[in-house]
């Protein structure tokens, strides 16, 4: 009787064993889905800012309009910055950074951009971005020249 308690209680340590390993790979991947999220949110901002843009580049609004349109274009801006510094996978974020810097280039905002493709790690959206904007990877070599 007693060896068959001890079976019991080993294969109750077991699955307790296994419950917290789950219970841990569960965290892991509710933080990715929760960082994924937010790179998709991030994107959703960035595509919203850009309609703003179009406007803005607009040479027939009056110049109230035009005062709205960068005012709630620098809004979508600060707001998908905010949620970046939320994002913590490495590749969501250097993927988010892209597309916050497609915004920026359509905002007309190059100095900011050069300032954001700094921030990306990883080499390969680094090259995706300069291949997109060359002109962003000079402005920022000839920064790192002069610093």
């Amino acid at each position: 009787m007693i060896k068959l308690f001890r079976r019991a209680k080993d294969a109750f340590q077991l699955q307790r064993g296994h419950g917290q390993r789950d219970a841990a790979s569960n965290t892991d991947e509710r933080r990715t889905r929760t960082g994924a999220s937010r790179a998709e949110k991030i994107k959703e901002i960035c595509d919203l800012g850009k309609i703003h843009t179009i406007s803005m580049r607009d040479g027939s609004l009056d110049p109230k309009r035009l005062a709205n349109e960068r005012k709630n274009y620098e809004i979508y801006m600060r707001e998908a910055v905010a949620l970046l510094r939320r994002v913590t996978d490495p590749v969501l974020r250097d993927r988010s950074v892209g597309h916050i810097i497609d915004l920026c280039i359509d905002g007309g905002e190059e100095v900011q951009a050069t300032v954001l493709l700094s921030l990306v790690q990883s080499d390969f959206v680094r090259r995706e971005i300069a291949g997109k904007y060359p002109q962003l990877a000079v402005r920022q070599s000839r920064q790192s020249l002069a610093s």
